[in-house]
């Protein structure tokens, strides 16, 4: 009991310090503008709220695609960047998408490389089969992550690109808008075609997005992985043996020295049973799944000098995140992260939005972080805390708090003794004070007689 009023003052010491100096958080982003998106004759939504659009320069693109693509015996492909969110929670993502046209079978893809100048960017994926009514395709969508989004820029400013589509087969393919060939000019245009999407993505709010860790989250709930982006500068030795790879990927049937070491380190991690031979064959690239999924790598079934690092260095055990709690009188700890405008808020695993604002003309101010009971009894937040959004110094919205639970995938409103969560704290506003650039605002908690209060910047 003592060990815990000791550090129950060290606490409230930290809180006489925050309050000092105060507590700021910042936009995580601005509210969509559905209506610009809207525009694009692409857009479709459905009864959920789910939207997708690609920009008029993708249209273009994937009608040359089913046009021309008819006259080739040959595989070949197109890419775009698309959009695709909630409308309710403004929770969106940029994504990657493959159209490739096979003469025989699908790749079924789950990963996709790209190399821009000597960098490679692996991304988890998934494919699916589309067709315009005659032909068919494989559509290989790869979710970008904060950490892909700058593979768009580098693809535009790079002197020469490669992509690399990796499944039951694989299919690589340089981009040379100067080829004789018809259809390599046609793969080429998708470089032309970017400018137009990253134009729709800036138009969308791209550069001021901080939610990513919700997108992923809603990623993964409605196409049951999770995105995954894995930047790294070529490497073509292994241990000292060459990969003859311009991807620096040891692929199958490649016999080579590098690729028996890397069959010995497959063994010796307990990936690869067996004895390692020159060959990469079918073991082997079961064995590099396994790995690559073990340690949380795209899933690309090629082995390369970052996967053979990854298998000698000393795994960590992962340590929680040091927390650090404004103190609340004795009820709460509460810590927040960031703020941002939606119309609707949800836990980030939830399958359906769980809050809207009632009012087409208001949206929802949401700001998220964590919140620890530190009180001997069940913390009720609706009865225990008032929050309240404030506006200028004199104009006041209630707000609700509310807890995250089972994984994020659920909201509660209660929280065991000692027992901390994901927090999230929502009050609705008219809104066109959300777009009021020098407008001031502030959240304030309140417990008893206590009070926490947290600029927003």
């Amino acid at each position: 009991m003592k060990k815990a009023v000791i550090w129950l003052m060290a606490m409230v010491i930290c809180f006489s310090v925050a309050v000092a100096h105060g507590e700021s958080l910042p936009l995580a982003a601005e509210a969509l503008n559905m209506e610009a998106l809207q525009r694009y004759p692409s857009y479709q939504e459905n009864d959920k709220g789910r939207w997708a659009v690609r920009s008029n320069g993708a249209d273009a693109l994937l009608e040359r695609f089913w046009d021309e693509g008819s006259d080739y015996s040959q595989s070949f492909l197109v890419f775009t960047v698309e959009a695709e969110g909630d409308s309710k929670t403004g929770i969106w993502q940029p994504v990657l998408r493959v159209y490739y046209a096979y003469p025989s079978k699908p790749l079924n893809a789950t990963a996709i490389s790209i190399l821009a100048d000597g960098i490679r960017y692996d991304l988890a994926a998934q494919s699916s089969i589309v067709e315009n009514g005659k032909e068919k395709a494989e559509m290989i969508s790869a979710p970008l992550t904060l950490e892909a989004v700058e593979m768009i820029a580098a693809v535009q400013n790079a002197g020469k690109v490669s992509m690399r589509l990796l499944g039951d087969s694989t299919y690589t393919t340089t981009f040379d808008a100067q080829s004789t060939t018809a259809r390599k000019r046609l793969e080429a245009a998708s470089l032309v075609a970017l400018g137009d999407a990253a134009a729709l993505l800036d138009q969308a709010g791209l550069e001021n997005y901080g939610l990513w860790d919700r997108s992923n989250a809603a990623w993964k709930v409605n196409y049951g992985f999770a995105p995954l982006c894995m930047k790294s500068r070529v490497e073509l030795a292994l241990d000292g043996s060459e990969i003859d790879d311009e991807f620096g990927m040891i692929m199958k049937d490649q016999r080579s020295d590098a690729s028996l070491k890397a069959q010995q380190a497959l063994v010796s991690a307990g990936f690869l049973s067996g004895e390692p031979g020159k060959t990469f064959g079918t073991v082997a690239i079961a064995a590099v799944r396994r790995a690559q999924k073990y340690l949380g790598l795209v899933e690309t079934g090629c082995a390369d000098a970052s996967l053979m690092r990854a298998l000698t260095e000393t795994k960590r055990e992962a340590t929680e995140e040091n927390i650090e709690y404004s103190i609340l009188e004795d009820a709460a700890g509460i810590q927040l992260n960031r703020y941002w405008f939606a119309q609707g808020v949800s836990a980030p695993y939830g399958a359906d939005t769980a809050r809207t604002s009632g009012n087409g003309d208001h949206l929802l101010l949401a700001a998220d972080g964590w919140i620890i009971n530190l009180s001997q009894e069940e913390l009720r937040l609706f009865m225990h805390l008032d929050a309240r959004v404030i506006y200028e110094d004199g104009y006041a919205f209630d707000a609700t708090v509310v807890c995250e639970r089972d994984g994020r995938s659920g909201l509660d409103i209660s929280l065991l003794p000692m027992a901390k969560a994901p927090l999230l704290i929502y009050a609705e506003i008219p809104a066109h004070l959300a777009g009021e650039d020098e407008a001031s605002w502030r959240i304030e908690i309140s417990a008893r007689e206590d009070t926490i209060k947290f600029d927003l910047e």
